[in-house]
């Protein structure tokens, strides 16, 4: 067994279906962390979607695949994304009043960032390095209550520099589907978002929500804003990132 024992990975789905590659870097970084990382058969979807769209039934028919899968699992649940840990922690209780395996499962979910940022360590400051900018998405920042994760991970790597933009608290404007339903308006939201980082000097955004990179990534080229999208398990694979 590894040094700091085993964790079960939950990519999402749209990790899985979009860029696989960034749940392949999380496998690295973890196991360069000490992990064994596991990867519990049979998950899907955590059900925000349905859940919310206010279609609270096929939420819990699509999610009830993933609890049962992660309950046979052993360790830490490492999720990659803000948005999915926050939907399996508040909306979850509701969904499954009452099953056994629930409390088992949800006192074991942690968000990638927020499981390996203890680890990290300031990096000293040599050099050029070069600018990124960070995106704390919503339910990272206001249904998980973390706003610090990413950002120390991010400003213990010695090549990178973290930069801020302009309203850096605000929303992306993807919100899955208001996105849809309101799509001025979220492309709106998303302008801004795109040009804070772009006047902050920073050509890379970086993010633990991959719904939000999507939005965004898409934004800059409608808008013909050099961005280039980068996940938080991507960026520290790539910079090599150990504790």
């Amino acid at each position: 067994m590894s040094a700091r024992g085993t964790i079960a990975l939950m990519p999402t789905c749209l990790v899985d279906l979009v860029r696989p590659e960034a749940g392949v870097s999380a496998v690295r970084v973890l196991r360069r962390a000490g992990y064994r990382v596991t990867f519990p058969e049979g998950q899907t979807c955590c059900g925000q979607p349905a859940w919310n769209s206010g279609y609270p039934d096929d939420a819990k028919r699509v999610a009830a695949t993933t609890l049962g899968a992660l309950a046979g699992s052993e360790g830490p649940i490492v999720v990659l994304s803000g948005s999915c840990a926050a939907t399996m922690l508040h909306a979850w209780p509701e969904l499954f009043a009452g099953d056994p395996r629930l409390a088992g499962v949800l006192e074991r979910v942690v968000e990638f960032g927020a499981l390996l940022a203890p680890l990290a360590s300031t990096a000293p400051t040599v050099g050029a390095r070069r600018p990124v900018a960070f995106h704390c998405s919503c339910h990272q920042r206001r249904g998980l209550r973390d706003t610090t994760s990413g950002a120390k991970l991010i400003s213990s790597l010695p090549n990178v520099e973290l930069v801020e933009q302009v309203d850096a608290d605000s929303c992306c404007g993807f919100g899955g589907t208001f996105a849809i339903k309101f799509p001025g308006v979220s492309t709106a939201m998303g302008r801004d978002k795109v040009n804070h980082v772009h006047e902050a000097g920073a050509g890379e955004l970086v993010s633990g929500d991959l719904g939000c990179l999507m939005h965004l990534g898409g934004v800059a080229a409608e808008n013909q804003v050099a961005l280039a999208t980068t996940t938080l398990p991507e960026l520290l694979d790539r910079e090599g990132w150990t504790p």
